[in-house]
Formats: C-alpha cells, sequence, structure tokens
C-alpha cells in the first residue's frame, strides 16, 4: 500500500513560479539519521542560502520575530 506524505512546503509571491521564482524559499522536512529537523533553502541565482533547525529551536525563533515585531510597533 502507498502513501502520500507531505515534506516540503514553498512560499513564493503570487506572481512568480514556485519552481523559478528569484526569492522562493522552501521549507523542507529533513532527515539525516539523528532525527527530523526543518531545513530553509532560498535559492538566489547560484547562490543557495540555507539554515537547518531543530524542532525545538522554531519555538524559540517564532518569539524572537514576535518581540522584534512588537518592538516595530512602539
Amino acid at each position: 500500500m502507498m502513501k502520500l506524505t507531505v515534506t516540503e512546503v514553498t512560499i513564493h509571491k503570487e506572481d512568480e513560479s514556485p519552481v523559478f521564482g528569484e526569492l522562493v524559499t522552501r521549507v523542507k522536512l529533513y532527515d539525516e539519521g539523528a532525527g527530523e529537523f526543518i531545513k530553509i533553502i532560498q535559492h538566489n541565482g547560484d547562490v543557495c542560502n540555507e539554515i537547518r533547525l531543530d524542532f525545538g529551536e522554531i519555538e524559540y525563533i517564532i518569539k524572537a520575530i514576535d518581540t522584534l515585531k512588537e518592538g516595530l510597533n512602539d
């Protein structure tokens, strides 16, 4: 029996291609044998930037982003 599992989500502008857009961001479930984590990838021309986040880190990154956003509204 087969199963369908989503392991990647692409973020892109509405008027840009999710595959070839200039600032497409991919959020991907990744595993190198030591457990799953999130990999965030952006390609800009020939440059590929990526960050790997443990699931435990994500909560704190969201809190940090919220703190920065609140500072903008003060």
